[in-house]
């Protein structure tokens, strides 16, 4: 992604009796390491400056891998639900909220992080000037961005701390973490800022347990900053 916390705790549900136990067959840590692994390794591949071919490439490629480490995860029985989805209409709310949200931070937030912790920033999105390319990656690509990276870090560590019993802003806060992580390479604003962005969906998630909400939310978000670009 380009680019809070509660007032406390209480102020969050607790998380009902139905929630899954907490050990985790070999099988399911595999997933979970198929699932999260590969947003570190292209991290690592991209560093530095590449042509537009190779970067599509790999990045593609390790979103793909991490969706089959989901699948994985799911037929492993790591995806059973702590909490019932909200209704239609809580979630619509939540969507809105959640957009208006994060278009605010990139409005008001992330100017001042660029200004003051731009710092440590090792790669960059390469230019695409191919205009058919262009535009497959502004709808195919950012939605398999959204799509991946809502997968993996909302649904699947928010099932996997849940097992554990963390509490609820711990486990918004531990997956905003992990998912401020994957983008290190692009510099301490940058990672700031996802960190943000990351909880505030972790928030909508977990009032809504609709992952479309998060989805809908990234993707929009991520075509409006990437489709300024040259």
């Amino acid at each position: 992604m380009h680019q809070g916390a509660g007032r406390g705790e209480a102020s969050i549900p607790s998380v009902t009796n139905k929630q899954p136990k907490g050990n985790i067959s070999p099988s399911g840590w595999l997933a979970v390491a198929v699932a999260i692994v590969p947003f570190f390794l292209k991290r690592a591949l991209l560093l530095g400056q590449h042509d537009f071919i190779f970067w599509l490439t790999a990045d593609y490629s390790a979103r793909i891998i991490s969706l089959i480490g989901v699948a994985m995860a799911r037929r492993s029985g790591l995806f059973a639900p702590a909490r019932p989805s909200a209704g239609i209409l809580a979630s619509v709310l939540v969507f809105m909220a959640l957009l208006a949200a994060e278009f605010y931070l990139h409005a008001i937030v992330y100017p001042e992080l660029r200004a003051h912790f731009n710092y440590f920033e090792l790669w960059r999105f390469p230019s695409v000037p191919n205009p058919l390319v262009r535009n497959f990656d502004l709808t195919f690509g950012l939605l398999l961005v959204a799509v991946s990276e809502e997968s993996v870090f909302r649904a699947l560590l928010f099932s996997l701390f849940e097992r554990w019993r963390m509490k609820p802003l711990s486990v918004i806060a531990l997956s905003s973490a992990a998912f401020a992580l994957i983008h290190l390479t692009s510099g301490t604003a940058e990672t700031l800022d996802a960190f943000l962005h990351g909880l505030l969906l972790g928030a909508a998630y977990w009032w809504t347990r609709r992952l479309v909400v998060c989805i809908a939310s990234h993707y929009l978000f991520d075509l409006y900053i990437f489709s300024q670009g040259p």
